[in-house]
């Protein structure tokens, strides 16, 4: 999946907020590095959100819920041989941006 296949409301975030996406990304590699095949990218945003002080750029949020599963869509798009960390499945209403 290429970057101009998302919506545009994840470009724009992916854009303003690449120190959110920098800690997802090495979060999703550290669970790879410990071995996990599988893993949820809800406890990823879960933990910058809880256990960082990271906001996104807007100052509305730490890290919206909707951005979730783009997350993990644009981690497995730039890492395709770990297609197994995150379960892909349809988006659902209240995520399409």
């Amino acid at each position: 999946m290429s970057e101009n296949k998302y919506p545009k409301k994840f470009q724009t975030f992916l854009e303003e907020n690449p120190h959110l996406w920098n800690r997802f990304e090495e979060e999703a590699n550290k669970a790879w590095d410990r071995g996990l095949r599988s893993y949820s990218s809800k406890a990823i945003v879960e933990y910058i959100r809880h256990e960082t002080p990271l906001y996104e750029r807007n100052g509305n949020w730490k890290i919206s819920n909707n951005h979730t599963p783009w997350l993990s869509r644009h981690y497995i798009a730039l890492n395709p041989d770990r297609v197994s960390l995150f379960k892909i499945g349809a988006i659902h209403k209240k995520n399409r941006l």
